[in-house]
């Protein structure tokens, strides 16, 4: 009998060697310890998109890890497969910590453009020289509203888009001026 550590599914074939001794019989490994997952995808509205899915999972293991611990895991090794498609967009948030002048930094290379703002916030974001959406969402409300022509209304509209993405942007010193 010989017991491995390892990761995923082996089958019977990757378990033979040529030391073995005649009489020994390879078999398949499961090394997984997720035993079961049920999933259900339904459609869902975000604000005014109507076009975005919701995943729910129900995740069972055999007790060595916990099942939010398995898909933490598991949507690690896919972001890192996925890694090598993607050109030129990363996020580095709070889980690595870094920070650059008391913010999160955040590297999200795609355009601005892909936000698809009005005319006028989108120009006067570019008149800044805010060109990418990680530049975006790494400033405040407040920087926002000293952006010359752009107005609490072009500032929601930013918040609302960017929450979209996932980005929440920063209401220091705003809360005082409502």
């Amino acid at each position: 009998l010989t017991i491995e550590l390892g990761q995923g599914y082996r089958r019977a074939e990757g378990n033979k060697s040529d030391a073995d001794p005649i009489g020994v019989i390879a078999v398949d490994s499961l090394f997984s310890p997720v035993q079961r997952v049920n999933y259900s995808v339904t459609e869902t509205r975000a604000g005014a998109r109507a076009d975005l899915d919701s995943l729910r999972m129900e995740v069972f293991t055999d007790g060595r890890i916990e099942p939010q611990e398995a898909v933490q895991d598991a949507s690690k090794q896919l972001m890192d497969y996925l890694g090598l498609f993607t050109d030129g967009y990363q996020v580095q948030g709070q889980a690595d910590g870094r920070q650059r002048g008391g913010r999160a930094v955040i590297q999200d290379e795609r355009p601005v453009e892909d936000l698809e703002l009005t005319v006028r916030s989108y120009n006067c974001l570019k008149r800044e020289g805010v060109d990418t959406i990680g530049q975006l969402a790494t400033m405040t409300e407040e920087e926002l509203m000293n952006i010359r022509n752009l107005g609490m209304k072009s500032v929601d509209e930013i918040r609302s888009k960017l929450l979209e993405y996932g980005y929440a942007l920063d209401s220091e010193g705003l809360d005082e001026a409502r």
